[in-house]
């Protein structure tokens, strides 16, 4: 019976580089062109896919005063509920109620399994908020079909029908299947075929467990967008969604692979909270689009400046605090304790204090603050509206003690002053906080 089971077990196809006569392994993988990242929109899943990897679920006023700071940020989607019974589906409701009235720019997205009672919770989602779009899904991978015992013919005819009945009501819809990074070749082009014929909008690629590669990535997506393109007019105009996990660390790798081969949305959540290592770190993909754009000269939609006090605030609703040294937005991105580094940068801001600030030397004065701003870090500050901070350590020297002690408000910073601080953090053995700073010098002018 063990070697029966064993030997009809089916096995996960590797889009990675499992070999396929009919869709090779990509060896040169493009970059995206910039058209391809000037066309990109943002799913923004922290209230949903995020949720389900955190301690805490947001109340009803604090996604509404989520769904608010996000808009404001130019999000471009915000996905808002899953079916989950009357309970909840009253507060997406209600969610839904306030979008559109007040965000009519950020359009919602809920999703449904191809049930009855899913997609009457669409529709009348969607009768809350004509903006709303649906994602309708099922698990379509091989392992998958056996584990639940369930056909693949069947999967795809329940999709087809499910999206059928909601495009029949004039509903925008996304075809969705999980685990799609993991499906063969036959199936892809079945539930491509599906999603065309049914009227779905767009289709969507799920690595729901974050098993791509960036070279997996653009394989799979070229191939879906290629299966589209030979359906006609009807597969043409059909986007393609991404929707990456952190499993492997590079979810950034994979969402770029997609989008050079032919996705057009793609779905994060903040500082990649979510199941197990969580989703595709949303602000880290809208920073890097946003950073390759502005370096050709165009501009995105996204107003970075306010993404930390963003993720800010999503962590103390949600209960994931955020990591320190996160990429942009945790407390530790631009906080310089060693003084070698603390040196450049304070011989920067001597020279642009030294330049009167008048509209004759505003070009300098804006040059000159671009290479303070990253003369040790890659990133701007000021794109996401922060500044540089100074802590020191037994490892920082008077740089480190005058900038930070500047920073503070202590003003005519003495030898003195900078020495007994540098001792105290040798012999504290690390970084001083304010209050021990306080305890030694007093308290700076400006708070007396």
């Amino acid at each position: 019976m063990g070697n029966q089971i064993e030997a009809n077990i089916p096995k996960f196809f590797h889009w990675n580089n499992e070999p396929s006569d009919e869709y090779p392994v990509e060896t040169i993988i493009p970059e995206p062109t910039l058209q391809q990242l000037l066309t990109q929109k943002a799913n923004d899943e922290s209230l949903r896919d995020g949720i389900q990897g955190a301690p805490l679920h947001p109340t009803v006023e604090q996604k509404i005063d989520y769904i608010k700071r996000s808009s404001e940020m130019g999000t471009d989607y915000l996905t808002v509920g899953i079916y989950s019974g009357k309970d909840v589906n009253e507060d997406t409701y209600r969610v839904l109620d306030y979008m559109a009235e007040n965000t009519p720019d950020t359009f919602p997205i809920v999703l449904a399994r191809p049930k009855e009672e899913d997609l009457q919770y669409a529709s009348e989602c969607v009768s809350h908020n004509p903006n709303c779009q649906v994602i309708v899904f099922q698990g379509l991978s091989e392992p998958r079909l056996w584990i639940q015992g369930w056909k693949a013919e069947q999967v795809l005819k329940n999709l087809h029908e499910g999206i059928s009945e909601l495009t029949k009501q004039n509903i925008f819809t996304i075809a969705f299947t999980e685990d799609t990074t993991r499906t063969s070749p036959e199936l892809i082009g079945e539930y491509v075929r599906m999603a065309v014929e049914s009227g779905a909008s767009r289709i969507g690629i799920a690595d729901t467990v974050g098993y791509l590669t960036r070279k997996g990535a653009y394989r799979l997506t070229k191939t879906i967008r290629d299966l589209l393109d030979v359906h006609g007019e009807n597969g043409q105009r059909m986007g393609i969604d991404i929707h990456a996990h952190n499993d492997q660390g590079i979810p950034l790798e994979v969402v770029f692979g997609a989008i050079s081969g032919g996705a057009d949305r793609f779905h994060g959540t903040l500082y990649g909270v979510g199941e197990r290592a969580g989703n595709a770190p949303l602000e880290v993909i809208l920073y890097n689009i946003t950073r390759e754009l502005n370096e050709a000269g165009y501009n995105k939609q996204w107003d970075l400046s306010k993404i930390y006090d963003l993720a800010k605030y999503y962590s103390r609703i949600s209960g994931v605090a955020i990591p320190t040294h996160a990429p942009l937005v945790g407390d530790n991105v631009f906080t310089t304790q060693a003084g070698i580094h603390s040196d450049a940068e304070m011989k920067a801001n001597n020279i642009r204090r030294s330049i009167p600030d008048n509209l004759a030397n505003k070009e300098l004065r804006k040059k000159i603050n671009e290479i303070l701003n990253t003369i040790y870090t890659s990133v701007d500050s000021n794109l996401l509206g922060r500044e540089h901070e100074y802590k020191i350590g037994p490892l920082s020297g008077k740089s480190t003690a005058i900038l930070s002690l500047e920073r503070m408000g202590y003003e005519d910073v003495t030898d003195e002053m900078i020495q007994s601080i540098l001792n105290l953090a040798r012999v504290h053995g690390g970084v001083l906080t304010n209050d021990d700073i306080q305890g030694t010098l007093g308290k700076p002018p400006h708070k007396k």
